[in-house]
């Protein structure tokens, strides 16, 4: 077949210009492998200066969405191009909510974390009976049809491919191929009867029209929303995609954001501020802690965070003990600074024990994990066998080995030990402390309660 990738068509341009700050960061964690502490948003391809350049004249980027994976094989050569793609390849592996900051990382290469999105399109392109694309290019477009706005295409391709339950990549380039073939006139009756939302041209891009009718906004909603706030049309969408806010609400959200003289037009994560008392976030910014502070320290207040932080405590360090045990004094804290404990102390302190505790089973050879389990079922420190070393299930009480001989086999990993079925639901002693016990609890603690 001809070649439907243009594997020798040039590049639309070669200028690399220098990455900016977001980029660079994550450049340079690619770089030193050293991973980067964030609490912004992802990078994405459109903050590459030459990316930026294109779509200033009129391109369209192609999403990272699947179902626009082939869409470069099925478009007019003359209207697509390429430029590569520079975009530092790093990842976000998640975290856990005990943990203040989220952490970018390099992309792994091999392992089961390994990710290609150039092998996942060249799979989906043999599905669809096409060659493999070249890989590392950041593709644009722009609409084959005077007249008629690329955004349009793109929505009438995804309402026809939706309405056919056909959203695989291989069955939307098949749309997308009956949508090429069609004439402009053809095309333009089909966009008037079919899409239900016509696109708000003020916004100025197609990645805010499509969010648009999306979320099913009419334009005279917007131009409403947009006077009533004294913002763009642009401004106002990336406010509600910030928010994930869709409605009417949005205007009164950014009234007090601004009113209260909150930082940010919109912040990285405004959703995270939707239900909170917009005043108390303005003291937290007035007692020196910054944004990302007021969002994560929501439960702690600021009263309590400025007293924790007049004792030492930064504010990553006064979310993750709190989390663990929101009732937690700050003398209590510092009576894990004894260096035996001190770099497990979250985890001693997220099972209820005390720092004399944590010291005593520390002794015994015992992580708070196991040290919960004989806890548990009774055991104090003393009753650990001192040769726990030689076999793991020495460093689990009696009453939960298996009998010698039988058969078993273990669950998951805890802490890099075995774990088996029943030991997560034994019952810590009454009264106990700490956000594992509580939650067994069911306690209503909003802190305990949320993840």
């Amino acid at each position: 077949m001809e070649d439907p990738w243009g594997v020798d068509q040039p590049a639309a341009t070669t200028r690399q210009p220098p990455l900016p700050s977001g980029l660079a960061a994550h450049a340079e964690v690619v770089r030193t492998g050293v991973p980067l502490r964030v609490d912004a948003d992802y990078v994405e391809p459109e903050e590459l200066p030459e990316v930026e350049a294109l779509i200033d004249q009129g391109w369209t980027r192609l999403s990272d969405a699947p179902s626009e994976y082939l869409v470069p094989a099925l478009w007019p050569a003359e209207h697509r191009c390429w430029v590569a793609d520079r975009t530092p390849p790093t990842w976000d592996p998640g975290r856990s909510t005990s943990e203040y900051y989220r952490w970018i990382r390099p992309r792994e290469t091999s392992g089961p974390r390994a990710w290609s999105r150039d092998e996942d399109v060249a799979a989906e392109a043999r599905s669809a009976g096409l060659p493999p694309p070249p890989g590392g290019r950041v593709w644009l477009v722009r609409s084959p049809w005077h007249g008629i706005h690329t955004g349009d295409v793109l929505r009438l391709i995804t309402r026809r491919a939706d309405g056919r339950r056909r959203m695989s990549p291989p069955d939307y380039y098949r749309t997308g191929c009956d949508v090429m073939a069609m004439s402009q006139e053809q095309v333009a009756d089909a966009i008037r009867r079919e899409l239900p939302v016509d696109p708000v041209r003020s916004v100025g891009a197609d990645r805010a029209a499509r969010l648009l009718d999306e979320w099913e906004i009419e334009p005279a909603e917007l131009d409403r929303w947009c006077e009533q706030t004294g913002l763009s049309s642009r401004a106002l969408v990336a406010w509600m995609s910030s928010a994930e806010l869709f409605d009417e609400d949005i205007v009164d959200f950014v009234r007090d954001w601004h009113r209260h003289a909150l930082p940010g037009d919109p912040p990285s994560d405004a959703a995270a501020f939707v239900d909170r008392d917009l005043a108390e976030v303005r003291r937290f910014l007035d007692a020196g802690f910054d944004l990302y502070d007021a969002g994560m320290l929501e439960y702690v207040g600021v009263g309590r965070a400025d007293a924790w932080r007049g004792a030492g405590f930064s504010a990553q360090d006064t979310y993750e003990l709190l989390r663990c045990d929101p009732d937690l004094t700050v003398a209590q804290a510092r009576a894990f600074d004894d260096a035996t404990v001190r770099a497990d102390r979250c985890d001693w302190i997220y099972h209820g024990f005390s720092a004399d505790d944590a010291i005593a089973w520390t002794a015994a050879g015992l992580s708070p994990q196991r040290a919960r389990l004989w806890r548990a079922t009774g055991h104090a420190p003393t009753d650990v066998p001192a040769q726990i070393d030689e076999n793991w299930l020495l460093r689990v009480p009696p009453e939960l080995r298996p009998p010698q001989g039988a058969h078993f086999g273990t669950v998951s990993m805890d802490g890099g030990e075995p774990e088996m079925n029943g030991w997560a639901e034994l019952p810590d002693p009454p009264g106990t402390r700490g956000r594992f016990a509580r939650r067994m609890r069911d306690d209503p603690h909003p802190w305990i309660q949320t993840d």
